[in-house]
């Protein structure tokens, strides 16, 4: 569901920004440049070979509660209330002594709130030599801990080595001319890391280096997340903390920790930002900022990330993208509960001829608006209805409603928890009918990124529509024709072929077929897909994306039949 309260929160941030520095509970909010678990959507060498993805700001950790989180902003931290660190403090802090993740990792002092000590306190194993990777990985907050809005799963994030910090902040071919000083909204010193993909938004500038340090950008609020929307990381100048309660620095200096040890002393290593940005040593007591980071979704050759959502974007419109879910939605009455399919390509078919209340099973064509919300206003507002009277699914007892604004909560996605797509409600929605009409047309954006295609695996041939990402590349080793071509012959790959077209970002729409009453047609090799949106139409229908052998298009349906729905988030 689309919200326009933008305008609110800009000015709320900006009525906040008169006090300083300020820590936050996590709101909700979720910048743009980042998805649902705190993961920037763009990449970042630290080598040759390797790209991450950064959190959303700084680590925080809260003793009572035992709970870990990403700063609200990129610029938020903590300041000096750092100095009430203790077991029993309910409080925020965001500065830490190497390694203390709170895995007992044989060092004396091991939890993020034990402060104090000299730097051998701090040697996991007990041994100068160890870092935070291998068999001490656990050491690493980001390993060790389940971060509450980073996905809240253990060994999902990590600390950046000395050596990936040499390199992102080097002058190498990926990376030369991609950090800078910076200022935010007039209060907040940092350093600002631009992404390898980088293209500078509309009324914004930047300079790389240090120049005039912290007058060479300058940023208000609104031009900081035009920003960040871009791709940017904001690394704030949070301070240190001496070995024990004494915080400095703030908004002079910043300290970030990497994995690895001082080979050359008994310190650690760091990436320290003042009067430039340079990597050095810290002494292991001292308590330092933590960024974290995944390895990019290159590394991993995922499409999708923990709660089901496409790395890729695609634009539904000259000025806004989406992310698609992993696959089609599926239920099953019994246990009511919501999922994608596992796999893009998977359908139920003749299954959903079972359909009912008692169904122990999982069905995937839905008459229009069955979300189960039952102020619907429709007589058959649930998942399992298979009534084949059109005017039983009028949402507001009309036909002039669409499944948004007041009655939004008869879209799938945004009045369920879907269980494999971040389990809660109002993640997700469905398309409307411009939406769908922009994705498969012919903009700048989305111009020959349709077409017909065939997957063979072992057993089975899947058929169904190919959309590509806005950002495409073609992978090596497989081709693609935009269109419907020759039908189904248009595209055929191998099941190796599509994983490399999926790890790519395509989508994949089966053609799952349509359901009236309990009799199942066009499902399976060869037949056709019908996908709904959100949009009414008149005489008691909906919109819907059909393709099948002859072409694809937006049209109408009527709203008695079962079809399958493709979730989307903001």
């Amino acid at each position: 569901m689309k919200h326009s309260n933008s305008f609110l929160l800009v000015m709320l941030m900006t009525l906040l920004f008169a006090g300083g520095a300020f820590a936050q509970d996590d709101d909700g909010y979720v910048p743009r440049g980042f998805n649902f678990v705190g993961m920037s959507d763009k990449t970042f060498s630290v080598s040759d070979t390797k790209k991450v993805h950064f959190s959303r700001g700084n680590l925080q950790y809260n003793a009572v509660q035992n709970k870990w989180r990403f700063a609200p902003r990129q610029y938020t931290y903590i300041c000096g209330e750092n100095d009430n660190v203790a077991q029993d403090y309910d409080g925020w802090i965001d500065l830490f002594p190497f390694g203390t993740s709170g895995w007992n990792s044989g060092a004396t002092y091991y939890q993020p709130w034990q402060v104090g000590g000299s730097w051998d306190s701090y040697l996991p194993g007990g041994d100068e030599s160890n870092d935070l990777t291998g068999a001490y990985a656990n050491a690493d907050w980001g390993v060790y801990n389940k971060i509450s809005n980073g996905g809240n799963k253990v060994g999902m994030w990590r600390t950046l080595t000395a050596d990936e910090w040499s390199y992102l902040m080097g002058d190498n071919a990926n990376r030369a001319g991609k950090y800078g000083a910076c200022t935010v909204a007039g209060n907040y010193k940092g350093v600002l890391i631009l992404p390898d993909d980088w293209t500078l938004p509309s009324g914004c500038s930047f300079t790389a280096g240090y120049g005039n340090q912290y007058k060479t950008n300058q940023y208000t609020l609104n031009e900081f997340q035009r920003m960040e929307a871009a791709g940017a990381i904001f690394l704030p100048l949070a301070g240190q903390r001496g070995c024990g309660a004494n915080y400095s620095l703030s908004g002079e200096q910043g300290y970030y920790w990497s994995s690895s040890r001082d080979p050359e002393n008994t310190g650690a290593i760091d990436m320290w930002i003042y009067d430039n940005v340079r990597i050095g040593n810290l002494a292991r007591c001292m308590s330092a900022s933590v960024r974290l980071v995944r390895d990019s979704r290159e590394s991993r050759g995922e499409a999708f990330d923990e709660n089901g959502a496409s790395y890729k974007r695609f634009s539904v419109s000259d000025t806004s993208t989406v992310r698609f879910s992993k696959g089609n939605l599926q239920y099953n009455a019994v246990q009511n509960i919501w999922r994608f399919a596992g796999k893009q390509y998977m359908y139920i078919g003749e299954g959903n001829a079972n359909i009912a209340q008692d169904y122990d099973g999982w069905i995937d064509l839905f008459g229009w608006g069955t979300s189960g919300w039952s102020e619907s206003g429709a007589t058959a507002y649930q998942p399992w209805s298979t009534s084949e009277s059109y005017t039983d699914y009028r949402v507001g007892g009309g036909y002039s409603y669409g499944l948004t604004g007041n009655y939004a909560n008869a879209d799938w996605g945004v009045y369920n928890r879907i269980n494999n797509g971040g389990n809660k409600a109002q993640q997700w929605r469905v398309l409307t009918k411009e939406e769908w009409e922009y994705l498969i047309g012919s903009s700048t954006q989305r111009s020959g990124k349709c077409g017909i295609a065939t997957i063979k695996g072992l057993n089975k041939t899947y058929t169904g529509f190919i959309i590509l990402p806005d950002d495409w590349t073609l992978p090596s080793g497989v081709t693609f024709t935009s269109g419907t071509g020759s039908g189904y012959s248009t595209n055929i790959y191998t099941m190796a072929q599509w994983q490399r077209m999926e790890a790519a970002g395509a989508l994949f729409f089966p053609c799952a077929g349509d359901r009236q009453g309990t009799t199942v047609s066009n499902a399976g090799e060869n037949a056709y897909g019908y996908y709904w949106s959100s949009t009414y139409s008149s005489a008691g229908g909906g919109y819907q994306l059909s393709f099948g052998f002859g072409g694809y298009h937006v049209g109408t349906q009527y709203r008695e039949m079962g079809e399958a729905v493709r979730l989307v988030k903001d």
